[in-house]
């Protein structure tokens, strides 16, 4: 019993000096209040800050400026005591932290800096003009935006020799903290007279996004021309085909709409001026394919050598010529230049077809007549043939054959020509033959015809080419 007592008389006297100890720690400690905490604040001796995008001047933030804090883990509240506006310089500043009554002040420098580019404005145009280098002087871009700088400079720092045609000029402007910004400008540059019709169309919903052309020797176009609202004067992208043989043509749509597309593709042959003529329309379909992937076959006739003007056509529901969209007027045109060249094989050494020669027809001074009457001959067999048939029918043995020796042309029992006639590198009628359609002729040309380079045409009774080969007589 006496155990027990001791025990709770302990435990009793432990709760006392604890709670004698917990009341004297209370009445002696100090409290702390934010009067009594003193900041600190650093500032960056040299600060570098950017003048906002959509503005010319700037207002100072101190936290992008100074760091601040306190012993006692209260945070400071700072503040520039000269936070501007400030334009473009370098200026002194000082940014203060406080808690309550206490404060704390620091001092640096700012530089104000422009960061942002000038925004270039750059426009496309077309220029008519008899002078295309001085057109080209006059294709500048519209006056360019800068955010301080009132004119900042523009330059072309690309160049290119100039004709007519489309041209990209590519600009870089640069304001006066040499802030930089590039963009394209497209100068079309065309006659103020030019016999073609020009187009009209609403390149809206389709218009034509690529046109690869493949010519000879290397001499491609491939032109990813987007959106020209509605007509692209592409006549500085030039390719180099051969006369008789085909070439390649590419073009893509672009655009909103991809269903009831139509194509035409058109080729002034004759130089006239127009794509009128009978031939002239060279390709049209009505579908729904964005895409065109085609080849194109260049007629025999001299008089369709040198450089002419082919035009590319996508239309809105229909195919509707080459000057204007149809009822609906949605589509785009674009124009380009086919060189077309007269090109045969050497007949002095290589075997034919091997060696390619590109011949100048003005170069050649060839022609049998004294005047421009062709000469009318004879049909001399409409027997069986027993000369080896090429060509469906149609043939020229031997072929090359040396000048005053016999030529003959084959024509086999299903050659649909009516009429033939053999040109010279100047486009001139040499000799006009009239055969009798489906019926097996073996016809002797003129053993006097001199040396030289020709060509033989066959046409059907609506003077439409149906077979064209070329004779070298040496």
């Amino acid at each position: 019993m006496y155990k027990v007592k001791n025990t709770h008389f302990m435990r009793h006297a432990i709760h006392l000096i604890a709670l004698f100890l917990i009341t004297f720690s209370t009445l002696s400690a100090k409290t702390v209040t934010a009067d009594d905490c003193q900041p600190w604040v650093a500032c960056q001796q040299f600060s570098y800050v950017a003048l906002p995008e959509d503005g010319c001047t700037t207002i100072l933030q101190a936290s992008s400026l100074a760091d601040a804090g306190s012993a006692c883990g209260i945070v400071p509240i700072m503040e520039v005591l000269n936070p501007g506006p400030y334009t473009i310089g370098t200026y002194f500043f000082t940014v203060r932290a406080s808690i309550g009554n206490q404060s704390a002040d620091c001092s640096g420098q700012v530089i104000v800096q422009d960061k942002t580019a000038p925004e270039p404005n750059c426009i496309n145009q077309t220029l008519f003009t008899l002078d295309p280098q001085t057109a080209f002087n006059e294709a500048i871009l519209a006056a360019p935006v800068d955010n301080c700088d009132a004119n900042p400079t523009a330059f072309a720092f690309i160049f290119e020799a100039v004709d007519y045609g489309t041209f990209d000029h590519d600009w870089s402007i640069v304001d006066e903290s040499e802030n930089y910004s590039y963009c394209t400008s497209r100068t079309t540059i065309r006659p103020i007279e030019e016999p073609y019709c020009t187009p009209a169309a609403n390149s809206s919903y389709e218009y034509i996004n690529q046109v690869n052309i493949y010519g000879m020797d290397n001499s491609n176009i491939f032109n990813p021309s987007g959106d020209d609202n509605g007509y692209g004067y592409y006549v500085n992208e030039q390719a180099r085909v051969s006369m008789g043989e085909h070439f390649g043509l590419f073009a893509a749509a672009g655009g909103v709409n991809t269903i009831s597309l139509g194509w035409e593709v058109f080729i002034d042959f004759n130089n006239d001026g127009d794509f009128n003529d009978l031939n002239e329309r060279v390709y049209h379909n009505l579908g729904s394919d964005p895409t065109l992937n085609i080849d194109i076959f260049v007629p025999f006739n001299l008089g369709y050598l040198g450089k002419r003007r082919m035009r590319v056509f996508l239309q809105y529901a229909g195919t509707d010529g080459p000057c204007q969209a149809g009822a609906y007027g949605y589509g785009e045109y674009e124009d380009y230049i086919i060189d077309i060249r007269f090109t045969t094989w050497n007949p002095w050494g290589s075997q034919p077809g091997t060696d390619q020669d590109i011949v100048d027809a003005e170069a050649q001074n060839i022609n049998t007549q004294t005047d421009d009457t062709p000469l009318e001959i004879e049909v001399n067999s409409t027997s069986p043939l027993d000369a080896p048939t090429l060509l469906s029918n149609r043939t020229i043995y031997p072929n090359p054959a040396r000048a005053n020796t016999p030529v003959h042309l084959q024509l086999g029992d299903r050659h649909g020509i009516s009429q033939l006639i053999i040109t010279n590198t100047l486009g001139q009628e040499v000799i006009r033959v009239s055969v009798l359609e489906n019926r097996a002729h073996i016809i002797d040309l003129p053993k006097d015809l001199p040396a030289g380079f020709y060509v033989v045409n066959g046409l059907d009774a609506n003077q439409q080419s149906l077979w064209a080969e070329q004779l070298v007589l040496h």
